[in-house]
């Protein structure tokens, strides 16, 4: 596609070049039938169509550091969005690690170990409620590795 267009712009830019006359003529003979050329037909009448001038070499210049300028700024453009979408690819990566090591210690915070017990009078065991906050904050680390995956995958 954009060597279609470069070449597309090319061709525009050299195409007063290709036609050698500075006159066309116009022609319209018995049958109708239109010609033009860069000489007249001896016995039609003919329309003079005077023909512009081609561009400048400076003009030609000119148009080709547009168009560089402009290819750099496409091949700048380009990178800058390949290097964003490796970027979120490496964030979406680290946010999906981190849920997956806040779902692992919400695992290990969820095993009730024997210091976890706490002993009543009646000899009736107790957990201890540093064990339910233990549990609530591995919870509320879960829940907000869940929100910042959300957020990396959404673009945000």
């Amino acid at each position: 596609m954009r060597s279609l267009k470069l070449n597309l712009m090319i061709l525009l830019l050299l195409t007063p070049w290709l036609v050698s006359a500075e006159e066309v003529y116009r022609s319209v003979n018995e049958r109708g039938q239109v010609t033009f050329t860069d000489t007249p037909p001896p016995d039609q009448p003919v329309e003079v169509i005077e023909l512009q001038p081609g561009p400048s070499e400076r003009s030609v210049q000119e148009a080709q550091a547009r168009e560089e300028a402009l290819r750099k700024q496409l091949e700048s453009m380009q990178q800058e969005r390949q290097d964003k979408q490796l970027s979120q690819v490496s964030s979406v990566k680290e946010a999906k690690q981190a849920l997956q090591d806040a779902q692992d210690n919400l695992d290990a915070a969820r095993e009730v170990q024997d210091s976890d017990w706490q002993v009543i009078a009646s000899g009736k065991r107790h957990l201890k409620q540093e064990y339910f906050d233990r549990v609530t904050q591995a919870e509320e680390a879960v829940a907000a590795a869940r929100k910042a995956l959300r957020e990396v995958q959404s673009g945000h």
